[in-house]
């Protein structure tokens, strides 16, 4: 039996939210079964979950939504086939991480003006801009 102990903490500021948030955990092969405690005190405990693909080897947990400021925890007991061994240590990982957050620029790069140069009869452009920050690849490696 391992334990792993996962922890992500959501640093954006508390007025914007993260959607659609997968933490990927790859787990190493002789991992027969997997259980996983959720944080119970977390506000949005109940918008989480987790799953583990006995093929694949990876453990996801998901987030529906996730406001900035909140920390969550999840506690994986991993039941393994093999006795455990040091450099079993090596095959987890790397953790992969997948979000959007809407209405937020991490680069912090402001549109002021947009200008339409060649005006076309049958387009009627929109009046607003939309910001939008997501992950395409955000690794940890372990």
């Amino acid at each position: 039996l391992v334990c792993l102990v996962s922890m992500f903490r959501c640093e954006i500021p508390s007025d914007k939210s993260a959607s659609g948030l997968e933490v990927e955990v790859p787990t190493p092969r002789y991992v027969q079964r997997v259980h996983c405690d959720l944080d119970s005190k977390a506000v949005a405990a109940q918008q989480q979950s987790w799953d583990y693909n006995e093929k694949t080897h990876l453990l996801k947990w998901k987030f529906k939504k996730c406001s900035g400021g909140q920390e969550f925890t999840m506690r994986s007991r991993l039941t393994l086939e093999k006795p455990f061994v040091p450099s079993l240590r090596t095959e987890v990982g790397p953790v992969n991480l997948r979000f959007t957050v809407p209405m937020y620029s991490a680069s912090r790069i402001v549109l002021k003006y947009l200008q339409i140069l060649k005006r076309d009869r049958n387009y009627n452009p929109f009046r607003w801009v939309r910001y939008v920050t997501s992950s395409t690849s955000y690794t940890f490696r372990t």
